[in-house]
């Protein structure tokens, strides 16, 4: 059974950038690492890392969707 992934529909999400790091932030990513079949990988995961490096990662990739960047 394939499962649709909504997550990235304009009409539910209006940022998805802003949607990913809400879900980083509350520590989210295990459990959707999890779902996508990944356990090993999520259980590998360092969060404490993670969310010592976000609060950077966060801000630049803002200043690259203002500047309409990948980069």
């Amino acid at each position: 059974m394939a499962v649709k992934n909504h997550n990235w529909d304009p009409a539910i999400i209006d940022d998805p950038l802003e949607w990913m790091f809400e879900r980083f932030e509350n520590r989210k990513l295990n459990a959707m690492i999890e779902r996508a079949l990944y356990p090993g990988i999520a259980a590998d995961l360092d969060v404490e890392k993670i969310a010592s490096v976000l609060p950077s990662v966060e801000t630049r990739g803002l200043r690259c969707v203002r500047r309409g960047s990948g980069g």
